[in-house]
Formats: structure tokens, sequence, C-alpha cells
């Protein structure tokens, strides 16, 4: 497995970015240290990917004239719904239970975004989607999102039902090799 891990988020914004992934696993230090976040990074190639477009709105830009970062999280939703839902047409109850998020470039009005969508991961109750954001050829923002399928009587989570693993094997992130 090829990766590279470093403790310094900024090495995200590195050259060979093209089709390549993060996963973040945060880490805490132990009681009475400070209490700061350190994510850990690896690389990953997104090979076989879903892609769908989104057409940026005049009124998601903000006052610096970007896409408001408050809009990201709906456009990862977007993508994966397009995915899971429309293009799968699995019908399964999620919730989101956990989304990082790491921006390297701005997103504008006036051009289209592609939203590329991945599994990184199938858990027992869980799934965890590798999404990017690019416009205009450039990697703009990555993200990982992992959610929980659920009983909706219960509200308790449930095993990934294996019609959606199925499904989703197509989509699984591969190691780079």
């Amino acid at each position: 497995m090829a990766t590279e891990t470093t403790d310094n988020a900024s090495a995200i914004n590195d050259a060979a970015g093209v089709k390549q992934f993060f996963t973040g696993q945060p880490t805490r230090k132990p009681i009475g240290q400070p209490a700061s976040l350190t994510l850990r990074y690896e690389y990953r190639t997104m090979r076989h990917y879903f892609e769908a477009s989104i057409k940026p709105r005049f009124s998601e830009t903000d006052m610096r004239g970007h896409i408001n970062n408050t809009v990201i999280p709906v456009w990862l939703a977007d993508g994966r719904a397009a995915l899971f839902r429309e293009e799968l047409g699995s019908r399964i109850p999620t919730m989101v239970v956990n989304l990082n998020v790491n921006f390297s470039r701005e997103l504008h009005w006036g051009a289209l975004v592609m939203a590329r969508t991945n599994v990184e991961r199938i858990g027992n109750s869980s799934i965890r989607f590798a999404q990017e954001l690019w416009q205009n050829e450039h990697r703009c923002v990555q993200a990982c999102t992992t959610v929980v399928t659920l009983d909706m009587e219960t509200r308790r989570p449930i095993r990934v039902p294996d019609r959606e693993r199925t499904l989703l094997e197509p989509y699984l992130l591969k190691d780079a090799g």
C-alpha cells in the first residue's frame, strides 16, 4: 500500500494531488495535555469514482466572492445522494455521524463543480464516503463522511444490507500500488 502519513494539514495541498485522496483519523492528546486535535492523512488514488455536476448559485457566494463554506456539506450530501440514491437506487435510511472537510482552493460562482464520490470503507452499520470537489480541473475540497444505516422504527443503527454492499462495491477506494 503506497501511503504517506503526515501530521501537517497543509500537506493536503501537495503538487501531485491529481486524483489523490486523504483519510483523516483524529487523535487526541492524553488528559492533562492541551486539548488540540491532530489529524493524520493517508493519500490514496481515486481510481474509480462516481461524478456528479453541481451548478453553483449566486446566492451561495459570500462577501469575498467565493462559495461560502457552509454550502460545501450540502454539495457533498448531493454528491452522495446522486451515487447512493439516484445511480444505485438505494432507499435504505442513513444518518451522518461524522464529517471532515478540508479546503485547498476557493470555489467560485460561474463554473460547474464536479463532486467525485468514492466509498472508502463499508463497516458493520456504517459507510465511509471519500469525496472531492473539483472546479476548473482543480481539486478544491476533500472530505470524509461516515453515515450509519438506520432502522426507522427504532432509530438505531442496523447492519448495512447485503444489497447495498454489493451496489457500493465497484466504488470502493482501492489502495494505491
